[in-house]
């Protein structure tokens, strides 16, 4: 049942990121003589190019990988199917007990599924579009580690203008969006690597103590992120090992819910812990 739990934790993670952005990076840099600016100017583009020759278009991806934490006794597997801006499936399971949960996110509505207890929750994305238009693909660009510009998508030659890079002593670069959101109540950021991967986002909620981590290393060809929220209630630390990412794929197929008593999402949580 923990395994469950987390599961639907870090999908609450990753809805965190995309809805509510925040940055932890307001503290760096400092004022640079004209020259210096120029120089810089033109490393950043350089960097920008780096980092846009690595975002492949796409139309599907698959992931297979683990969920690990020290919470659980087990790694449970997870697969991700997804298309582009349009359709988002997470499954989770465990060793000798199958699917354990499902959460298949559409432009119109959000399935969780607790296989366990036999049940769900399906609830509408029209508020949920309403507030933050674009969401899903916002979530899927994270999913892939990719810079994502609440309002306007992924990190591209049409919206670079929206953010500030800065060069860092160790040869990384800090991604600054030039706009917070909730008029900087909510505050954002990114770390890229020399290679123009993504190497970390961060966030917070001024005067709270709400604050997010994702971390992202790739070891061989793969990539993990490592995700840390903590709130004033709880400290989430999970880190998905991805053991593959492919482009293309199929869906998983639909569960069938006969049988499932349907909750609402407040009922649904409760129920699984």
């Amino acid at each position: 049942m923990k395994a469950i739990t987390l599961i639907i934790r870090g999908i609450a993670v990753f809805t965190l990121a995309t809805l509510c952005g925040a940055g932890m990076l307001s503290s760096y840099g400092a004022t640079q003589r004209e020259e210096t600016e120029t120089r810089l100017d033109e490393e950043a583009m350089r960097m920008v190019t780096d980092i846009l020759a690595r975002y492949v278009p796409w139309t599907k991806v698959t992931f297979e990988g683990k969920i690990r934490s020290s919470a659980l006794p087990v790694s449970p597997t997870v697969k991700i199917y997804a298309e582009n801006s349009a359709y988002l499936q997470i499954s989770l399971r465990a060793p000798f007990l199958g699917e354990l949960g499902r959460v298949e996110v559409s432009t119109d509505s959000c399935l969780l599924v607790n296989k366990w207890k036999k049940t769900y929750c399906l609830e509408s994305m029209r508020h949920i579009n309403e507030m933050y238009p674009g969401v899903l693909g916002d979530l899927q660009s994270l999913l892939l580690g990719r810079i994502v510009i609440p309002g306007s998508g992924e990190l591209s030659l049409e919206n670079q203008g929206n953010v500030e890079l800065r060069p860092t002593d160790n040869g990384e670069w800090l991604i600054l969006p030039r706009e917070q959101l909730w008029g900087g109540k909510i505050r954002y950021g990114y770390v890229a690597n020399a290679m123009g991967r993504t190497a970390a986002f961060y966030g917070m909620m001024e005067e709270r103590p709400e604050n997010l981590e994702i971390r992202y290393t790739y070891p061989g060809n793969s990539m993990d992120m490592q995700v840390k929220l903590h709130t004033s209630k709880t400290d989430v630390d999970v880190t998905l090992d991805y053991s593959s990412i492919r482009w293309g794929g199929t869906p998983l197929s639909p569960i069938k819910l006969s049988g499932y008593t349907r909750m609402g999402i407040y009922d649904f949580v409760r129920n699984i812990r």
